[in-house]
Parts: C-alpha cells; sequence; structure tokens
C-alpha cells in the first residue's frame, strides 16, 4: 500500500483510490482512471518533463492512440477540482 502526501494537506492512498484531508480527515474515493493519472504522476515526479502523451500512455495503455487530447484535459481538470473541493471542505 503506497501514500503519497499532497502539499502537506492530503494523502492520496494508492490502493484504496481515496484521497484523505489531513484538515478535517474527510475522504474522497477516486475514479480509476484518475487514480492512474494520480498514481503516474507521483511515480514520476523525478522527471524534468511528463509530456501528455506519458501520461495518456500510462492511464489508457494501449487505448491512448484513440484517446482524444480533450479526454486528458478533462481528466486532468476532474483531478484538480477533485482537490480543490476538498480543500473547500
Amino acid at each position: 500500500m503506497r501514500q503519497y502526501t499532497i502539499n502537506n494537506e492530503f494523502i492520496y492512498n494508492e490502493s484504496l483510490r481515496e484521497i484523505i484531508s489531513l484538515r478535517d480527515k474527510k475522504v474522497l474515493k477516486v475514479t480509476l482512471m484518475r487514480a492512474r493519472c494520480l498514481s503516474y504522476l507521483f511515480e514520476n515526479a523525478y522527471r524534468e518533463l511528463i509530456t501528455r502523451e506519458m501520461i495518456s500512455r500510462a492511464v489508457w495503455g494501449e487505448r491512448s492512440q484513440f484517446v482524444s487530447d480533450a479526454n486528458l484535459t478533462q481528466l486532468l481538470y476532474l483531478l484538480r477540482r477533485d482537490l480543490h473541493v476538498l480543500a473547500q471542505t
């Protein structure tokens, strides 16, 4: 079970696909695709550059060639929104 700290405000539990607020202990379940994206970003945080193509391949695998740029943009937007909503509650 891997856990990652986000900005000293949240804990992301990879195996449970949950983001937990450290402030008030609220829990947000993360969808499979968002979890794959978040895990990939954490596992590759040491890289100087993570391209959209790299994220797309990590999230959608072989199907990534059929996924539009808009799908990835939406996925990243939803991740940001989830964190923002959790921070506001």
